[in-house]
């Protein structure tokens, strides 16, 4: 992940989001089969996204977070962007980059 000079903390908030997933998901919701997992990890990441109150930043949901700390709607794009099966996309791969290029002109991006 690159993170851009004088954000030195940027990476903390994605970590912390992986854990309070893991935790809050993965260790706690058993599912029934492939199907299930994606719609069961679709309806968690609405909740975390939209609704789940972040208590570090004073009780706000990240798409409010980010509202109000940038003063722009870019994030609720972003939020909606729903939840991808990789394993049936053929993407190239390219060496050393972890990103999805042109994943949105692959896919139906949007929710």
């Amino acid at each position: 992940m690159y993170i851009r000079p004088g954000h030195c903390n940027a990476n903390a908030g994605v970590e912390s989001s992986h854990e309070l997933i893991e935790k809050e998901f993965y260790d706690l919701v058993k599912f029934k089969d492939r199907a299930d997992f994606f719609r069961e990890i679709e309806s968690y990441r609405l909740y975390f996204n939209f609704v789940r109150p972040n208590f570090s930043k004073g009780g706000k949901a990240p798409q409010q977070i980010c509202l109000s700390d940038w003063n722009a709607n870019i994030y609720y794009n972003y939020s909606l962007i729903k939840t991808v099966d990789l394993d049936t996309i053929n993407l190239p791969s390219p060496i050393g980059v972890q990103t999805i290029p042109t994943l949105a002109e692959e896919i139906d991006f949007f929710v």
